[in-house]
């Protein structure tokens, strides 16, 4: 992703995960992406700077979805596009449900299975603000 933005900023609860992000940019010279390690309620906090039309947001909660608190902070900064990762498409459809309601249409669905013979998979929705 970095080669595609002139800034990416990646947020994670795991300070482990960070710490291995940042040694990932180091042996691939990558120096355009900052790392903040904290909750994803607090992520606006960390990038209101940054233009919304301008800002894609890649979201990839945990299976039970998004929180009610993050997701109306979504919506009031009011990306341009969200890309939204789920292992579970049930708690993806409601909140993709209330995306929609508030003014952002689904560009493309694109499933992935990378547990044969299971029924588990990874859906990838892509959502732009209408506009």
């Amino acid at each position: 992703l970095s080669k595609l933005f002139k800034h990416v900023y990646g947020i994670e609860i795991n300070e482990q995960a960070i710490n291995q992000a940042k040694y990932n940019c180091e042996l691939n010279n990558i120096t355009n992406v900052n790392f903040f390690t904290g909750i994803s309620q607090n992520i606006f906090q960390n990038i209101k700077h940054l233009p919304s039309k301008e800002t894609v947001i890649l979201l990839d909660p945990p299976r039970k979805g998004c929180s009610d608190s993050f997701l109306k902070q979504l919506v009031s900064y009011s990306p341009s596009v969200i890309i939204y990762i789920s292992c579970d498409p049930l708690s993806q459809m409601g909140d993709i449900k209330g995306l929609i309601k508030k003014g952002y249409i689904i560009h493309n669905i694109t499933p992935f299975d990378f547990f044969p013979h299971t029924r588990h998979i990874e859906n990838v929705i892509i959502l732009k603000l209408k506009g």
